[in-house]
């Protein structure tokens, strides 16, 4: 557990910072961009989310499970390292030949800026993963608060100064992946890891036979998160895409939490697999369930205080659908969790499975809702769709490892979670304000002895330094 505490606490350190800085902007787009710009933006960034693991086939995702538990030998990590490069290299070729075709066929609104965007977007995670591979977590995380610090300066300068609406957030994007990556290539010196002579196309296969199957799962998470999107441009149109896409913003607080933890545990249920320490498992899952309500209880009572304060009044109706999201992030987490495992297990094929099942139901659920209660449909599609995935793999897992389960904090905290939303959407200033008192004073004596150990460490981190 202390291995992934200090983990957790590393990466905190980019994931927390890297992701305050971004949810700054928010406010900032809600001014300087319109929900048409915005909606068009969002719809390009989900396509881009889409296409770039068909293109590169996830191979980051390999070079991690390969590098971490063999980073210590040199000659290894420059034979895996460069066959994954020439593998991306294949990707990078077939964006630019398909920009290419599209120009001539029917071009796009800021294609240029779109495919220089998409090639920097697929080299970006590449480079992350191979740091991450190679050991070097610390600077995994300082180049993640890097990344943030130039794409929030990079807005600032195009979106306010220039005024370039939607078209500064492409030009933003852009800049950051390319200033990140560089950043990472000087830092870890990639070009001693890159020899084209260690070219194997056995080791190419042997990556991408791993990768692959993670593919459709990750088209999965999109058709979960994602392919809602272009339901609501059809039915809806784009400024209501560009209103939801708003709305889901939000949710990133919880997602900065979760990829704090997701981090280091995947990690750590990698590393420590053979292990099965039911214990372990089970005091992770509990303490997580408690962690992701107690932040959907709160997050969803202060949403439309929130929402009234920093964004422009274009965008009030937004706060009506974080509430459904945060729920849909939590049980996001959730899965994520026993997703470790079959990554530990290399059986990336039952994460496909389990994923794309959860995301038929989210996109059959769309269709139905959006045409019955428009935004909100598609917001309690996307949550019902990982609840799906939650409890398959709640089930599945067995299969896999041991985990001494307790349902006590999933009924307990997710009662919590239902009473709120019923708060919530009352919208009585006074009986919300009344309910979040009681449930934080719950909170506080349901998890006394934990904040009892934490208060006697601090005690005695200050009584050394005296």
């Amino acid at each position: 557990m202390s291995s992934l505490l200090k983990k957790s606490l590393i990466y905190a350190v980019g994931t927390f910072g890297s992701k305050v800085l971004i949810f700054l902007l928010v406010p900032l787009y809600s001014y300087f961009v319109n929900k048409e710009g915005f909606g068009y933006y969002d719809i390009v960034n989900s396509t881009m989310n889409l296409l770039i693991p068909l293109l590169t086939f996830q191979i980051s995702d390999s070079l991690f499970r390969w590098l971490i538990t063999k980073n210590d030998d040199f000659n290894y990590s420059q034979k895996i390292i460069s066959n994954g490069f020439i593998a991306l290299c294949g990707g990078i070729l077939v964006v630019f030949l398909a920009s290419l075709m599209i120009y001539f066929l029917n071009p796009i609104q800021y294609q240029g800026w779109i495919t220089i965007m998409f090639v920097v977007a697929m080299i970006y995670p590449f480079l992350q993963q191979v740091t991450r591979g190679l050991g070097k977590n610390k600077l995994f995380a300082l180049n993640g608060i890097t990344y943030s610090f130039i794409y929030v300066l990079a807005n600032v300068f195009f979106l306010i100064i220039f005024k370039l609406g939607v078209e500064g957030i492409f030009l933003s994007s852009i800049v950051a992946f390319f200033l990140a990556s560089m950043a990472i290539v000087y830092r870890i010196k990639f070009h001693k890891y890159l020899r084209f002579s260690f070219y194997d196309k056995a080791e190419i296969t042997d990556l991408i036979k791993y990768s692959l199957p993670l593919v459709p799962n990750t088209i999965s998470w999109w058709l979960i998160n994602s392919a809602n999107k272009y339901i609501i441009l059809f039915f809806l149109g784009v400024s209501a895409n560009g209103l939801f896409a708003m709305s889901n913003r939000f949710p990133i607080i919880m997602v900065m939490i979760n990829q704090i933890f997701m981090l280091a545990w995947q990690e750590q249920a990698i590393v420590d697999y053979e292990k099965k320490d039911a214990k372990t498992n089970a005091s992770v899952l509990n303490g997580l369930i408690k962690a992701q309500f107690i932040l959907v209880v709160v997050l969803s009572l202060v949403s439309q205080w929130v929402i009234n304060l920093i964004l422009s009044t274009e965008y009030y109706e937004s706060w009506k659908y974080m509430p459904i999201l945060f729920l849909g992030a939590a049980f996001n987490s959730f899965s994520a969790y026993y997703g470790a495992f079959y990554l530990g297990a290399k059986k990336t094929k039952i994460i496909f499975t389990t994923t794309v099942f959860g995301g038929i139901v989210s996109i059959l659920l769309s269709l139905v809702l959006v045409n019955i209660i428009g935004l909100l449909g598609v917001a309690i599609a996307i949550a019902i769709g990982y609840f799906t995935l939650f409890i398959i793999r709640r089930i599945s897992i067995k299969k896999i490892t041991q985990i001494d389960s307790t349902s006590k904090n999933l009924y307990v905290y997710g009662g919590c979670v239902l009473i709120a939303f019923i708060v919530t959407y009352l919208q009585n200033q006074w009986l919300t304000i009344g309910f979040l008192l009681v449930f934080l004073f719950f909170v506080v004596y349901d998890n006394k002895d934990i904040i009892q150990q934490l208060s006697n460490k601090f005690n005695k981190l200050i009584l050394k330094k005296n």
